[in-house]
């Protein structure tokens, strides 16, 4: 699985919440920790204790810093290539991307990957032979301007679809 979001969603809780999931998937077992990439990861909005834990369990905690500093494109050509042939759960929080391009979000951030960046991983993910699902999560339309966000998430489903040409 790969999760692009600023969030690890790993929170324990007694209920669940958009803050919980991956922590679920991999307690009940539908995921392995060594399977579970976290992409573009801001760890200011993150408890260190979730950022340790994650790490520990041996999750892949991939840093928007350290994707910034070797270049996004060539970030995620390493990173697919490294699960080349494997299933994939391709998940999307448009709060990894940056408030400019994606406003309509619950958590917004002047930092984050750019709606461009996030076109390049659908298209990744629509040129990995073996993507199983592709989602797009937490946007929010009352906070959106001009629809920017659902347009970007419409047009990242568009090149999951049908690739960036």
């Amino acid at each position: 699985a790969i999760n692009v979001d600023a969030h690890l969603d790993m929170r324990e809780a007694n209920q669940p919440h958009s803050g919980t999931p991956y922590r679920m998937l991999l307690e009940q077992n539908f995921l392995c920790p060594e399977n579970l990439h976290e992409v573009g990861t801001q760890p200011q909005a993150n408890s260190p204790r979730y950022l340790e834990q994650a790490r520990a369990m041996g999750v892949h905690v991939h840093t928007l810093a350290r994707m910034a500093s070797k270049g996004v494109a060539r970030y995620l050509d390493e990173l697919f290539e490294s699960i080349a042939n494997r299933p994939l759960f391709a998940g999307l929080d448009m709060d990894s991307i940056c408030a400019a391009d994606a406003p309509g979000v619950s958590a917004p951030s002047p930092v984050g990957l750019s709606g461009r960046d996030v076109l390049l991983f659908a298209d990744h993910c629509f040129r990995h032979s073996e993507t199983a699902v592709f989602e797009i999560t937490e946007t929010n339309p009352e906070m959106d301007i001009d629809d920017r966000t659902a347009k970007l998430a419409a047009l990242a489903t568009y090149t999951f679809l049908y690739g960036w040409a």
